[in-house]
C-alpha cells in the first residue's frame, strides 16, 4: 500500500516525505512548511506533502507555485492514516497546539515527527523522545536544521523506533483506563 500510494502521489521510492494534515489557518504556519520546502530543495530528495485547505489555501498554493521546491498541497481527504503510511516523517509547526490526533496517529504508525514546542504536542515528543522539537515557532532556521537532520536513514529509523515503543500509551484501551482512573478514582481502570 506504501509503495503504491507513494507512487499516486508522484514520489520516488528514496524520496523523505515530509507530511502535515492541518487547516490551512495561520495558526498552523503553512506557509512556513512552504518555506522550509524551498530552503532544503538543496537535499534533492525531500517532499513536502501539507494536506487540508481553509482560508490560507490559495496563498498556500500560490507560495507553492512560486516556490520551486518539492512541496505539493492536497485538500481535506479522509485517508490520512494510509498517508501517514506513505510518509516518512509527520510534521507540525503550529503557533498552539493541544494535543493534535495527526501526532497520535503517526506515533500509532511508528514514524518520526518534527513539531514545534507547544501544548502537548512539545511535552509528547520531549516525554518519549519520538522526534524532533523546535522550541520557538517560526523559527525556520531550527526547522531546517531539524530536516536536515531527519533526511539521515539512521535518525529517522532510531526516533521511528521510539514513536513505535510510545505509541501503546496512547492506544484507545490506555487511555480509556486513564479516564477511568481519573473519574472513577484511583485503581478503577483495573476493575473495570
Amino acid at each position: 500500500a506504501r509503495a503504491r500510494l507513494r507512487h499516486e502521489l508522484g514520489f520516488e521510492p528514496d524520496d523523505v516525505v515530509f507530511l502535515t494534515a492541518a487547516r490551512m489557518h495561520p495558526q498552523k504556519r503553512p506557509l512556513d512548511l512552504v518555506e522550509l520546502a524551498r530552503r532544503t530543495v538543496d537535499l534533492g530528495r525531500v517532499s513536502f506533502l501539507i494536506v487540508g485547505g481553509g482560508e490560507l489555501e490559495s496563498s498556500v498554493d500560490a507560495a507553492i507555485a512560486a516556490s520551486g521546491a518539492r512541496v505539493r498541497r492536497l485538500p481535506f481527504r479522509s485517508d490520512i492514516p494510509d498517508l501517514i503510511v506513505a510518509a516518512d516523517v509527520g510534521c507540525l509547526v503550529s503557533d498552539y497546539e493541544g494535543l493534535p490526533v495527526f501526532l497520535l496517529e503517526c506515533l500509532q504508525a511508528g514514524r518520526p515527527f518534527l513539531g514545534t514546542d507547544v501544548g502537548d504536542l512539545g511535552r509528547v515528543l520531549t516525554a518519549t523522545g519520538a522526534g524532533l522539537v523546535v522550541e520557538t515557532p517560526g523559527d525556520l532556521a531550527a526547522l531546517e536544521l531539524a530536516v536536515r537532520r531527519l533526511v539521515d536513514p539512521a535518525t529517522r529509523e532510531e526516533l521511528a523506533a521510539r514513536a513505535r515503543a510510545a505509541s501503546g500509551r496512547f492506544s484507545v484501551e490506555a487511555c480509556a483506563e486513564r479516564y477511568a482512573e481519573v473519574w472513577l478514582g484511583a485503581g478503577a481502570g483495573a476493575t473495570r
